[in-house]
């Protein structure tokens, strides 16, 4: 069991939503799905040449109480930075603990 005060970063998890522009083109909205306490610890990071350009790229574990319907299609939020959810971990399939994956967007 993971004590509360181990989850001191309040993160954002958004969800897209489909809408329209006001030039009738389609449009994607992210919304609060749902904000948690969390906690952060970076596991690797790597630089890469792709197109002649440097990018950069971070792989983060946010480990937080469990929330039903979290997906890989959603984002995370956290101190100004975005991070797309590579891979969600049940910890235990027990719905208690949830490990979110993700790499920061740049």
């Amino acid at each position: 069991m993971v004590r509360a005060g181990t989850y001191r970063h309040l993160i954002t998890i958004k969800k897209p939503i489909d809408s329209v522009g006001t030039s009738g083109e389609p449009t994607e909205t992210w919304v609060i799905y749902a904000q948690r306490w969390a906690s952060i610890n970076a596991l690797s990071g790597r630089e890469f040449w792709s197109a002649k350009q440097v990018n950069a790229e971070n792989t983060i574990r946010f480990r937080m109480r469990y929330c039903h319907g979290v997906t890989t299609k959603m984002r995370v939020e956290y101190d100004n930075r975005i991070f797309t959810i590579d891979s969600i971990i049940n910890t235990g399939e027990r719905n208690r603990e949830m490990v979110l994956m993700v790499t920061e967007e740049v």
